[in-house]
């Protein structure tokens, strides 16, 4: 029984993207190490400066041994990210931008710091990191604006404490 998988050559991998359809949607596929990339592309309007410009979005690897499914499910999801990209970044708030996928990293990360969240109840790091009671929904401890102290289990319990 042969049980050593095929290789796929880079223009198998072509052949095999070629036969999909999206939107205005093209993919570029070039050698990358043991495989290929594949990559979305399409013309739009750039969202900084209004040009019509050519849009690449990210880079998917995919290696010469995947299956055709494998190189398939590769594209639709190149082409599912790149449309949360093109959400994201026409997506407005007050007429801004809120969800940008520009954002700088690091100033996500100075966002984070400053413990600014918004919830139905108040929402701290200590209630983060609090586990909910898989009973009545609320944080462990807590409910509505007093603390939960049902047990949910043994002889105390009582499901009249929601």
């Amino acid at each position: 029984m042969e049980t050593s998988q095929r290789k796929l050559t880079l223009d198998q991998v072509k052949a095999i993207v070629n036969k999909i359809l999206f939107m205005d949607r093209s993919f570029r596929i070039e050698s990358m190490g043991e495989g290929c990339f594949l990559q979305v592309q399409y013309m739009e309007e750039d969202i900084e400066t209004g040009k019509m410009e050519l849009q690449l979005a990210r880079k998917w690897y995919v290696s010469f041994f995947s299956t055709e499914t494998e190189i398939v499910e590769t594209a639709f999801k190149a082409c599912r990210v790149s449309m949360d990209h093109v959400l994201k970044e026409h997506f407005t708030y007050k007429g801004r931008r809120v969800y940008s996928p520009h954002f700088d990293i690091q100033a996500r990360l100075d966002m984070c710091d400053l413990d600014q969240f918004d919830g139905r109840i108040p929402i701290t790091k200590a209630a983060q990191s609090s586990r909910i009671c898989g009973i009545c929904g609320f944080f462990e401890n807590q409910r509505g604006g007093e603390f939960c102290s049902a047990t949910h289990s043994g002889p105390n319990f009582t499901p009249s404490h929601k």
